[in-house]
């Protein structure tokens, strides 16, 4: 990982102030990765969620050019247990975009970490219509589908 942060590093020192684009986009892939790194070994993960949070609260982008980095934040969120902060920015890419899969899964799954089952029903029941295409060994789909029979189990 610090060789990838370094690769980042000199591609950033590189650029010429005409590639502000290209630097806020390396800044937000770099803060992305610090997020997840930090939440994974449990070190300075605070900071580092902050930190990633500011950054995309700041940008000027449009939402869409920022998917990737909410969607980040939101895995981190969930992954460092503060879910509340994940259904939030989940809410947030659904609002934006509310046949994202992805985003559902992460609200279903803070919402039963919360012990919010009928909250966090529909939110898995739209994922599940939506990816009821994919592949089987999809490993989402089939998170997904175990959640499903702990929630619903049959009768």
């Amino acid at each position: 990982m610090d060789t990838s942060l370094s690769l980042l590093r000199s591609i950033q020192a590189g650029l010429g102030p005409e590639a502000a684009f290209v630097r806020e986009e390396l800044e937000l892939l770099e803060a992305s990765l610090r997020a997840f790194l930090a939440v994974r070994i449990d070190v300075d993960a605070a900071a580092r969620l902050a930190d990633l949070r500011g950054l995309i609260e700041a940008s000027g982008r449009r939402p869409h050019r920022l998917l990737p980095y909410r969607t980040s934040l939101s895995d981190a969120l969930y992954e460092y247990g503060l879910y509340e902060e994940a259904i939030e920015v989940a809410q947030d890419l659904l609002a934006f975009n509310p046949r994202y899969p992805h985003a559902n899964l992460i609200a279903c799954k803070s919402y039963l970490r919360l012990h919010r089952r009928e909250e966090a029903l529909p939110h898995l029941q739209s994922y599940l219509e939506m990816m009821r295409l994919a592949d089987e060994d999809h490993a989402e789909v089939a998170e997904a589908r175990r959640i499903l029979q702990q929630v619903m189990p049959s009768s």
